[in-house]
């Protein structure tokens, strides 16, 4: 193993680690914007952001341009519950 691969930023967000952000720097896909629009308010700017390969800050931003573009509408609904610091440094005790 190649040391801590979960170290978080002050603000909760895990840090860049190239073997988990692998489209650092890459242009956004549709099917990436798509993914996001589909399911941010589902899953969250972390989930989201393992799964495209991209750190939460950049997922964050981005939904942030889609939202202010009208292409993001927050439902009515939202399903997943935000993870706060204490509870996320308690799941990896």
């Amino acid at each position: 193993m190649r040391g801590n691969l979960s170290t978080h930023d002050n603000y909760g967000r895990l840090k860049f680690n190239p073997e988990l952000h692998d489209k650092h720097d890459m242009p956004w896909l549709t099917t990436d914007e798509t993914y996001l629009i589909n399911n941010y308010y589902k899953d969250g700017a972390e989930a989201i952001a393992l799964a495209l390969g991209r750190t939460t800050a950049t997922v964050a931003d981005k939904a942030y341009r889609l939202r202010k573009s009208g292409r993001l509408v927050r439902p009515d609904v939202v399903t997943y519950q935000k993870t706060t610091r204490n509870s996320r440094s308690s799941d990896y005790v």
